[in-house]
């Protein structure tokens, strides 16, 4: 518990594992596949080091690259080393790869492999090296040859010795077969390629196959001689909660993996996935789930579902798992709406504002009415929403999904710069930025760029009445956001880091956050991590003194009204709400009201030496809320009046105005003329989309 994994592997019948514990010493662990540990012993290194790479020769000396630093918080790197450790834990020998490296040097080892004829194998950004304690490093295959690869490409060992290179950018994650002995990389695999790399794509060595491949929720086996894939198992459908994250993954055989699973804190636990003789599962009756976009939270509620219904199973139909690329991304709702015209519709619809036309499924009887089951008597009648989350649920008197789940999307601030304010005018923006002095290149942090402002700043709900087909963009506030907007960069100026965005929140130097809430703990990691200091939610940018921050629902379903397991699907609702764990704080706000007070008192509950926040690089040791701001903020969530329903409308409209918008920053068009365009184009859409 609490340790993070470094290293897994299965070398001569035995599990091989290396982890940092919570006292940060490096253990390692010889164990046998039934668990029994065969022998352990800690790694002695410095405890600034940074580990990157490990392998095991058939002595059981195990090498490691790291990388030491001048101190644990530092970035400054101190040496660079390839360590061979005896198989006591003993050190037995020391590279220092930088030795002949020029000053400056961007030399990175990518990945190590032992192999029975060659040794050491080592990819770099100097090619495919060799390695012996004798000579050092001795190229084996030219850099030049690795041109098509990140940083030389991550080198994996097969079972049968064959070795590969992975490479993986933003969008592509491919396979490569190594040929040692003629120096040469051969073509990449067509199973692996475009869009794999968002879905996880990792591989393991083992007993069976090759090579083994998990990518998204399965796991398969990999013919490099038939460059063939074949499916070993569909964690989906066995309810393991592959969307935890899968870390590292080894095959004892086909039947038998273990895994190393994040957790939301990230720490690790490792679980041992055994295949199941299909004669030995019970008989259940199959129900469908299925939608355009499945979040992990419907996810994570089947599976919950399924291990503890004795009646039905639920089944996922996921119509987005196919469309890998944005481009295909709205090939999953036409398939997932032409299944429902054609009668098809899942038991169960999951449904979400961003990818299906909700309207349009109550106009056509797809969904059944929901009310009746939380009235006296209903199936339903115990759970009690909270009042404003239940308003937002109804379609005129009828309500047709619920959502277990919610976000908030909203400004923050610091209170003293509010200044009592809890909604912001563009003037009470205009004036905070210049009492500040901070300026309009970093007042709204990331988003101090023209278009970012819109973003935050456009509440659709006052400009779009999606009901009657009709738009106001050429309202003085509209016009007037543009005016704001257009005193902002053309690009963000924002001189943060990626990863140290927040700190000019913490230094006064950047105002407004955008700061979706996802639970309590992201409020208390604004006020104690970002900006340590009271803060203010001030909405989105409007003009009526409102609250006008939005809830955004998550885990949204109805039934499908032509359903013949409509008891079924009002289990698996009822479950949703039942399932609720207070004690895990990353969980998303939840919409009744019993859950919510649960999460309101585990707010206030220490976590332990293991919870913090994180600022940039730093950690900062969680603070709980007191009972006083876990109430002040669910006052504020209470008061929320609007919430994301229309966003097929929403993304459309927006995609006009972002069109438009060039004109009038680039001087051709007045602002007046541009929203006069807008609210012609959006009101023609908005007509011929009723």
């Amino acid at each position: 518990e609490g340790s993070e994994d470094v290293y897994l592997d299965y070398v001569g019948g035995k599990i091989k594992c290396d982890y940092l514990n919570q006292a940060g010493k490096n253990k390692f662990v010889s164990a046998n596949t039934d668990g029994t540990v065969d022998k352990s012993y800690e790694i002695p290194v410095s405890t600034n080091d940074k580990h990157a790479f490990f392998e095991m020769d058939e002595s059981e000396n195990l090498y490691m690259q790291y990388s030491d630093f001048e101190s644990d918080e530092s970035d400054q790197k101190t040496g660079y080393y390839l360590v061979k450790f005896d198989n006591t834990g003993k050190e037995a020998g020391r590279e220092d790869l930088l030795s002949d490296a020029p000053a400056n040097s961007m030399f990175s080892i990518e990945g190590v492999a032992w192999t029975k004829d060659n040794g050491l194998i080592i990819s770099s950004s100097r090619g495919v090296e060799k390695y012996s304690e004798q000579d050092g490093l001795t190229c084996i295959i030219d850099p030049k040859l690795l041109h098509s690869f990140k940083n030389g490409g991550r080198l994996i060992k097969g079972s049968d010795e064959q070795l590969y290179i992975h490479s993986y950018n933003l969008d592509d994650s491919r396979l490569w077969k190594v040929d040692l002995a003629n120096g040469k990389i051969g073509e990449p695999s067509k199973c692996f390629g475009e869009n794999n790399a968002d879905k996880g794509l990792s591989f393991s060595r083992g007993e069976g196959y090759g090579l083994y491949a998990a990518l998204g929720n399965y796991i398969y086996g990999y013919d490099s001689k038939e460059d063939k894939i074949t499916e070993i198992a569909n964690l989906r459908d066995s309810d393991i909660g592959f969307e935890e994250g899968i870390n590292r993954f080894i095959a004892v055989n086909e039947g038998e993996f273990l895994a190393t699973f994040c957790k939301d804190n990230g720490g690790v636990y490792l679980s041992k996935l055994t295949k199941v003789n299909p004669e030995d599962i019970k008989e259940k009756t199959t129900v469908t789930l299925g939608g355009a976009y499945i979040n992990s939270d419907i996810i994570n509620e089947v599976h919950k579902f399924n291990k503890t219904n004795d009646e039905y199973r639920i089944q996922v139909i996921d119509y987005a798992e196919d469309c890998l690329s944005d481009d295909e991304a709205d090939r999953s709702v036409e398939k997932f709406n032409l299944d429902i015209l054609s009668g098809k519709a899942p038991d169960i619809l999951a449904v979400s504002a961003d990818s299906s036309d909700i309207s349009g499924y109550i106009d056509k009887g797809v969904l059944m009415d929901l009310g009746p089951l939380f009235d006296k008597g209903g199936a339903l009648e115990n759970i009690e929403f909270l009042p404003n989350v239940f308003e937002m649920m109804h379609t005129k008197d009828k309500i047709y999904t619920v959502f277990s789940r919610f976000t908030v999307n909203t400004l923050a601030m610091r209170k003293r710069f509010a200044e009592g304010r809890t909604s912001l005018s563009i003037s009470d923006c205009e004036e905070i930025i210049d009492k500040t002095g901070v300026g309009y290149k970093a007042a709204f942090g990331s988003d101090s760029y023209k278009e970012g402002i819109i973003y935050c700043g456009v509440d659709f709900d006052k400009y779009l009445d999606p009901e009657n087909g009709k738009c106001n963009f050429t309202d003085s506030d509209f016009i007037e956001l543009l005016t704001f907007a257009d005193k902002f960069p053309e690009q963000s100026e924002y001189d943060y880091g990626m990863f140290d965005e927040d700190r000019g929140y913490l230094e006064d130097k950047a105002i407004f956050r955008y700061s979706p809430l996802s639970n309590f703990r992201d409020y208390a990691m604004l006020k104690y991590g970002v900006f340590q200091d009271d803060i203010s939610l001030v909405g989105c940018i409007n003009s009526n003194s409102e609250n006008s921050a939005k809830i955004c629902p998550l885990a949204e379903v109805g039934i499908n009204s032509k359903s013949k397991y409509k008891d079924a699907a009002v289990q698996f609702i009822k479950s949703m709400f039942e399932n609720y764990d207070p004690s895990n704080i990353y969980s998303s706000f939840p919409s009744d009201k019993a859950s919510f007070e649960a999460a309101k008192k585990a707010a206030t509950q220490e976590r332990g030496e293991d919870d913090y926040f994180s600022l940039g690089y730093d950690r900062i040791k969680a603070t709980p809320l007191t009972e006083a701001e876990v109430q002040e903020l669910s006052n504020y969530i209470l008061s929320i009046k609007n919430h994301d329903d229309n966003f097929d409308f929403y993304t459309e409209i927006n995609r006009i105005i972002m069109e438009e918008l060039p004109a009038f920053f680039g001087g051709q068009k007045t602002a007046e003329e541009v929203a006069g365009i807008i609210q012609n184009r959006a009101t023609t859409y908005m007509n011929e989309n009723k």
